[in-house]
C-alpha cells in the first residue's frame, strides 16, 4: 500500500527561511534598533498567513505550477522557420514564435535583438542558432567571428555543451574556445610543456 507523502518538514523549513530572509532584508534585523520593530512583526505575521492561512501544517501540500506555454507557430510558418536555421535545428518539434521572430530579425532583417522571456523558453536558441548558421554559411578559416560573454561560469558551461551540439548539427568545421578565470596564463602554459 503506497504511503502518503508528507510535506510538513519542507513546508516548515521553507517558511522559516523565507521569514528570516525577508525580515532581514526589509527590517535590518541585524541591527539592535530593529529587533522589536513592529514592521518585523507585521512581516512575520503576513508570511505566516501566506504560507498557511489555517495554520494546519499537517495538511501542507506542495504547490505545483506548470511552466508557461509559449506561443507556437502556425503550421504554415513552421517549415520556413526551421529552414531559416537548417541544419542547426534538429529538434522533433517546431520552434516557438519568439524564436522564429529572433531568427528572422537576425538573419533576414539583419537587426539586433533583445529577448526577454521565461526560463526554459529557448532564449539560447534565439541567438545561438542563427549565429551558428551565419558562421557556417560565411566561414573564414583562422578568424575570430564571434564572442560570447557570460556573467557566470555555470551558465557558460551549460551554453558550451549546447554550442558543441549545435556546431555538430551544422556540419561545419567551426571551433570555439573558453577563456575564464581558470584559463592558464601564457607563462603558465610554457612551464607545463
Amino acid at each position: 500500500m503506497p504511503q502518503e507523502m508528507k510535506f510538513k518538514n519542507i513546508f516548515v523549513n521553507t517558511k522559516e527561511e523565507v521569514k528570516k530572509t525577508l525580515t532581514s532584508l526589509w527590517t535590518g534585523v541585524g541591527s539592535a534598533q530593529f529587533q522589536n520593530n513592529e514592521y518585523k512583526v507585521q512581516i512575520t505575521e503576513a508570511i505566516e498567513n501566506v504560507f498557511a492561512p489555517d495554520n494546519d501544517t499537517e495538511k501542507a501540500e506542495p504547490l505545483v505550477q506548470s511552466m508557461y506555454k509559449w506561443e507556437g507557430l502556425p503550421q504554415i510558418q513552421q517549415q520556413p522557420a526551421i529552414d531559416l536555421v537548417s541544419p542547426v535545428w534538429n529538434k522533433p518539434f517546431a520552434p516557438f514564435k519568439h524564436q522564429y521572430k529572433s531568427w528572422k530579425s537576425l538573419l533576414t532583417d539583419k537587426k539586433s535583438i533583445v529577448v526577454t522571456t521565461g526560463t526554459g523558453s529557448g532564449k539560447t536558441e534565439c541567438f545561438m542558432m542563427p549565429l551558428i548558421k551565419d558562421l557556417g554559411d560565411n566561414f573564414q578559416e583562422g578568424k575570430v567571428e564571434a564572442l560570447f560573454l557570460y556573467p557566470l561560469n555555470a551558465l557558460m558551461e551549460d551554453q558550451k555543451d549546447r554550442l558543441s551540439k549545435y556546431i555538430v548539427n551544422s556540419g561545419k568545421n567551426l571551433k570555439f574556445a573558453v577563456y575564464n578565470g581558470n584559463t592558464l596564463e601564457m607563462e603558465e602554459l610554457g612551464k607545463d610543456v
